[in-house]
């Protein structure tokens, strides 16, 4: 049986540019029009995809490139990033009188592989993060990540 491929056609809408150096990982929220792109200028850039407008740049907390982030399952702004630096991040916006204030903070840094951790990834319920490091392991966590309203 032959089977043929459906002609596929895209469009490009929007170009991003705001890295000082190459970018290594994009993450689309699941259900929120959010954008997150990793690079080797240690920061992460988080976009508006409904605008294509840079909402903030998440910086300071890792002392490498960053080489993935990963978008928690839920409602909420909630991120993790991996870096160079053998340490995983957990972000999301500062919350003032239940609401959010725009700034963004990390909230914890996962510490202990031996080299470079290369990737983040959330459980599908949000519950669990795995991270990966050049040391041969992968790691799992337990923990809540969100911001109280």
């Amino acid at each position: 049986m032959e089977t043929t491929a459906t002609p596929v056609s895209l469009t490009l809408v929007s170009t991003l540019l705001s890295h000082l150096d190459r970018c290594w990982h994009l993450s689309l929220h699941p259900t929120l029009p959010l954008l997150s792109s990793s690079s080797t200028d240690q920061t992460v850039n988080i976009y508006n995809t409904d605008t294509s407008t840079l909402i903030t740049t998440l910086k300071g907390q890792h002392s490498r490139s960053i080489r993935s982030s990963s978008w928690k399952p839920s409602n909420q702004s909630v991120l993790a990033t991996a870096s160079f630096d053998g340490s995983a991040g957990i972000w999301h916006p500062e919350c003032e009188d239940g609401e959010e204030s725009g700034e963004w903070e990390c909230v914890a840094t996962l510490e202990g592989h031996e080299n470079e951790c290369k990737s983040v990834a959330w459980s599908s319920d949000g519950r669990y993060l795995a991270t990966c490091s050049r040391d041969k392991s992968v790691w799992v966590w337990e923990g809540k990540f969100f911001c109280v309203y």
